[in-house]
């Protein structure tokens, strides 16, 4: 050993670090569901000047609902990984 004491954090580094947790996972979604709503529409105002046939854009509305669904299961899983980082750090002390 180097006789160097290792230096705990305190409970409120890891607060800050589940905010800021938090705020990323908030950001990266709404930026996914900013990018999905977007494109949408782009998608409906080409509609509204170059109807598509029936089909198609029953596919594509299909496809952006399930967009939706992975967007808000990715960012789910994110931040239960995030609580479970919070709840080991603290139970380490």
């Amino acid at each position: 050993m180097n006789g160097w004491k290792r230096e705990r954090k305190s409970n409120g580094y890891s607060v800050v670090k589940l905010i800021g947790h938090i705020a990323s996972s908030a950001l990266g979604f709404t930026a996914l569901f900013g990018f999905g709503w977007s494109v949408d529409w782009v998608l409906d105002l080409l509609n509204a000047t170059h109807p598509f046939p029936p089909d198609v854009r029953a596919f594509m509305s299909k496809l952006a609902l399930w967009g939706v669904y992975a967007d808000a299961a990715l960012w789910a899983m994110v931040l239960v990984v995030g609580f479970f980082r919070f709840a080991r750090e603290l139970l380490e002390r």
